[in-house]
């Protein structure tokens, strides 16, 4: 999405309205299957986007998941056919869905043409997922979710609270699988783009192959 406007203004909503995002931008290119693209924002704008959105720390990335038969996967985007607008006003209303489920089985990665080592792949059934008040409903069509978090759910235990990591980005809705690109393939693209953040981000594992990142 970000490539396909490498030409023209990224509006973001904030409570006094839309603003424009500008950026260095920078893309993975074919032959790749990462399909990630990331902007280094200027200060003043990072600064005002702070008074709005909370950022995530780094800290809270897992670039080490592997899928297991107890991992648990949240998908959180904002379908593009539910945004609403006031008639006759510039206010929209962006409600947030949320989508947990257990990794696909391994045989169906291959099937997909996609790795659980470089990917993220959960079942879609709608009638599991909840709307942001944790009310479970009848999914909407997912398009418009890409680009949404990713996060590994380990239940709240009498001795801890619910733990969550983030571990990919949301990027594709194929007939019954949600899919995500794990968070540590585009955390390497910035790491390789950007040396000055190399020791402030996570280093992949040794065991991950990186074929098709281009650095």
């Amino acid at each position: 999405v970000i490539e396909s406007f490498h030409d023209q203004p990224i509006h973001v909503g904030t409570q006094n309205g839309f603003r424009v995002i500008v950026g260095e931008m920078s893309t993975t290119s074919p032959p790749d299957s990462t399909d990630n693209a990331f902007l280094r924002l200027h200060p003043e704008i990072a600064n005002w986007l702070a008074a709005d959105y909370h950022f995530l720390p780094v800290e809270k990335a897992d670039v080490s998941d592997l899928p297991m038969v107890s991992s648990r996967y949240e998908f959180l985007g904002v379908p593009w056919r539910k945004v609403k607008h006031r008639c006759n006003a510039r206010l929209f209303r962006f409600p947030v869905y949320s989508y947990t489920s257990g990794p696909i089985q391994l045989s169906r990665y291959q099937t997909l043409v996609i790795s659980p080592v470089s990917h993220v792949a959960v079942d879609f059934v709608p009638s599991r997922v909840r709307d942001g008040h944790g009310r479970g409903i009848t999914a909407p069509n997912p398009q418009g979710m890409s680009g949404g978090p990713v996060f590994t759910v380990v239940p709240a235990t009498p001795q801890a609270n619910t733990v969550r990591r983030l571990v990919a980005l949301a990027i594709e809705h194929r007939s019954g699988v949600l899919i995500g690109i794990r968070i540590g393939l585009v955390l390497e693209s910035i790491r390789r783009t950007y040396a000055g953040l190399r020791d402030l981000i996570p280093v992949l594992p040794t065991w991950l192959v990186l074929k098709d990142i281009n650095g």
